[in-house]
């Protein structure tokens, strides 16, 4: 940056991102992992905000003193609270050290450009999300409210390979007597109804078997806007041999804001 060139894919891996009221962006990359706050024209406005004591494999820093995650598992999800200036950042991977299968959310302000900490230890907060296999994956974070989230939970897999393709919903305020947070299933997405067989493949089921799904949006009080990323021309999930579209697919999903809501 002061040498005034432009940033490329060798320099970022932008994973997930959010747009501030003020018309600026706050982008979560793999490869510090790091937080990076552009303006409305993608200029970089201020050095990279690294989460302290993570570094994968890519970080400069990594040589000498070693990573402590993963490589293509940083900031993965990315979620802006309804006030406009609280981040919810989570990782995809496992931090060395923390319980297999366990992925921290950590709380940032982008007013005072800092990490939420812990009132005894000084040291940056952070929730433990579970997953259901050491081996999952997480696709995004999106606030529901201050308090609530849906996350895309997945496994590797593809097409008629594909097991678990899931949206949960976690509440900050639930957790589970182990310490992570407590998880109500909303979709299964490898089983969704279709009664009007809007695929037209002659079945009431419909599947969505990417590897990579790496959107959701709430639309309204009972609907999820969710996209696949294609990875073309490399993907063939939905027709083997044939690239992949990238699709994007509507939910009604009437226990989105409810309370102990049961999975459909």
């Amino acid at each position: 940056v002061r040498a005034g060139r432009l940033l490329t894919g060798a320099d970022l891996d932008p994973e997930s991102f959010r747009r501030l009221p003020d018309g600026s962006f706050w982008v979560g990359d793999e490869f510090g992992p790091w937080l990076l706050h552009f303006d409305a024209g993608g200029r970089l406005l201020e050095p990279p905000i690294g989460l302290p004591g993570i570094r994968s494999p890519e970080h400069p820093e990594a040589a000498v003193r070693g990573a402590t995650l993963r490589g293509s598992r940083g900031l993965e999800g990315l979620a802006l609270a309804p006030d406009g200036r609280t981040l919810w950042a989570m990782l995809e991977g496992t931090v060395a050290g923390d319980p297999d299968g366990t992925l921290r959310i950590y709380e940032f302000d982008t007013r005072t450009r800092t990490f939420a900490r812990d009132a005894s230890t000084g040291e940056p907060r952070f929730r433990r999300y579970p997953l259901d296999a050491a081996d999952h994956a997480i696709g995004e974070l999106t606030a529901l409210d201050a308090r609530r989230f849906v996350v895309i939970e997945r496994d590797g897999r593809a097409g008629a390979e594909a097991r678990y393709k899931r949206i949960h919903r976690i509440d900050l305020d639930e957790v589970t007597p182990d310490g992570t947070l407590a998880k109500t299933p909303l979709v299964d997405l490898l089983d969704v109804d279709d009664p009007y067989d809007l695929d037209r493949d002659g079945s009431d089921r419909f599947r969505f078997p990417f590897a990579t799904i790496e959107s959701v949006l709430p639309l309204d009080a009972t609907t999820l806007l969710v996209a696949s990323d294609s990875n073309y021309p490399f993907g063939a999930a939905r027709v083997p041999g044939t690239p992949d579209a990238t699709e994007f697919i509507l939910l009604r999903v009437p226990q989105l804001h409810e309370h102990g809501a049961a999975p459909r």
